[in-house]
């Protein structure tokens, strides 16, 4: 079954103490004006720092006006090494896309050259040897008509006939030849030149993902150092704590300032209640804001689904690799479950497998269009399980670290995650699939996240490495019926 996933509808609600709730800002953190008499700026800088100037106590600012600078040298270092690392990470990335171009091109050039030119000779040779054919045979039907009258005796004539035949026989030798040319040796010739492709393009995406984090970091330690300038949230007049002054070492959090906000600065309207000056009130802001995403999928409902209309069934998400992107649906039916339930039609779970539309997953998505599925079909919310591959691996880790809450058990193969994450699905059991030999993505991307989930104790962690396996360590993963057997009996934890 193929179903589009669209519109999504987000409520974001906000619960804040009314004497105590907080705002962010460039390099600020503000109480609010509600609670007290002035607002509080603290340091949001996130390496240790220090004061190096800042205006006199007293001094009347507008919102905005800077009115400390703290030293960004320490950040400044920092960035200068990252984006040291962000001009690495751009050359590897242009070498490996330059790899994969020119795997590419090796494919058209052998198609445009040799197999072109090989292809014309064999056509070349099956014309004359029809063209021999034919002269052959035109001369048997003048021998017939010359022996029937005489002139030709039985040995002349039946040297006519031996030359049609020979003719014959080399005309579907050469026929031959051409078609073994055409079916067999083009598709061996191109398919070890495909393979070199989807290796390059796998190295390519794992260079791409590494620059993007360089970049990420770039931009993050950019962001610090314009927090350095410390800027008043509103007009007033600025006070400063004990300690504060030239040359004072100064951490994130640690308080900077205080304005005291001009009286006109922030009218309340007459509508609007005031917090009680002796006790604290609980407010809660809610607002609908709607995005609108669109996700192609398979649906597969199980045998006996539409039966028994009272049964919860366990639901499976498979995500992808990265060789079955785009605008076609049909091509992830290439590997994994939504390949097995093409003939295995006893299949125990319903099988949701989406398509993405580009490189990557997006857990919010994903996690949006589980939340669809569940509301439409009869799931059993505590035995929904994540699977992927490649691709589909990384998404899985990513999936699962977003919303542990939501999986029972999780099996990533030949994927990869961030070691950081181990924390959040350390309690989500585990099984982790990769080839020992794998080309396209390290089997170290495996081992780092099990090593990380180890290393906090996690509650249930296994690992299977194929140590003669490449890249396609899914094809023996999802063929093995221990594995479904092993996500069956696990349920969400509560």
């Amino acid at each position: 079954m193929i179903s589009a996933f669209r519109g999504v509808r987000l409520f974001v609600s906000l619960a804040a103490i009314a004497s105590g709730s907080t705002a962010f800002g460039q390099g600020v953190v503000k109480d609010s004006p509600a609670s007290s008499k002035s607002v509080s700026v603290r340091c949001s800088v996130d390496s240790k720092t220090c004061v190096v100037s800042l205006l006199p106590e007293g001094t009347h600012v507008a919102k905005g006006d800077v009115v400390c600078e703290l030293d960004p040298a320490a950040v400044k270092a920092q960035l200068v090494e990252q984006s040291k690392k962000v001009s690495v990470a751009e050359a590897v990335y242009k070498k490996a896309k330059t790899v994969r171009e020119e795997a590419e091109r090796e494919i058209t050039a052998y198609l445009d050259g040799p197999y072109k030119l090989e292809l014309q000779e064999l056509q070349g040779r099956v014309t004359l040897a029809r063209d021999d054919y034919s002269r052959a045979s035109a001369k048997l039907e003048s021998s017939k008509k010359l022996f029937a009258k005489g002139f030709l005796t039985p040995s002349q004539h039946s040297l006519a006939e031996r030359a049609v035949e020979r003719a014959k026989v080399k005309l579907d030798q050469i026929e031959g030849r051409k078609n073994l040319f055409e079916k067999y040796t083009k598709a061996k010739a191109t398919m070890g030149l495909k393979a070199e492709v989807e290796k390059a393009r796998g190295e390519e995406l794992i260079k791409q993902a590494e620059l993007e984090n360089a970049r990420d970091g770039e931009k993050k330690l950019s962001k610090q150092i314009e927090a350095c300038k410390v800027v008043a949230p509103v007009a007033g007049i600025v006070s400063y704590p004990k300690g504060i002054e030239e040359a004072a070492d100064v951490s994130k959090g640690n308080l900077v300032c205080s304005v005291m906000p001009d009286q006109t600065t922030e009218p309340q309207a007459k509508d609007v209640p005031k917090a009680s000056a002796k006790s604290q009130e609980a407010k809660t802001f809610e607002r609908e804001i709607t995005v609108k995403v669109k996700l192609n999928y398979l649906l597969y409902l199980p045998e006996g689904y539409e039966s028994d209309q009272a049964k919860r069934w366990p639901l499976m998400l498979f995500l992808h690799g990265a060789g079955e992107s785009g605008d076609d649906l049909s091509k992830v039916k290439a590997n994994g479950p939504p390949k097995i339930v093409e003939s295995k039609k006893d299949f125990p779970f319903i099988l949701v497998s989406p398509q993405s539309p580009g490189r990557g997953w997006n857990p919010d998505t994903l996690h949006a269009l589980l939340d669809d599925v569940k509301k439409t079909y009869r799931v059993d919310p505590d035995r929904v399980y994540l699977t992927g591959l490649s691709m589909g691996g990384y998404g899985s880790w990513a999936l699962a670290a977003a919303h542990p809450e939501t999986f029972a058990a999780m099996a990533p193969v030949c994927g990869g995650g961030n070691p950081r994450d181990a924390s959040k699905i350390k309690n989500l059991p585990i099984w982790v699939f990769h080839g020992g030999k794998d080309p396209v993505v390290p089997v170290v991307r495996s081992e780092e996240m099990v090593k990380a989930l180890k290393d906090l104790n996690a509650g249930e962690v296994k690992f299977t490495v194929y140590p003669d396996a490449g890249h396609d360590s899914w094809t023996e993963t999802y063929d093995n019926p221990e594995l479904y057997k092993w996500l069956l009996e696990h349920t969400r934890k509560k």
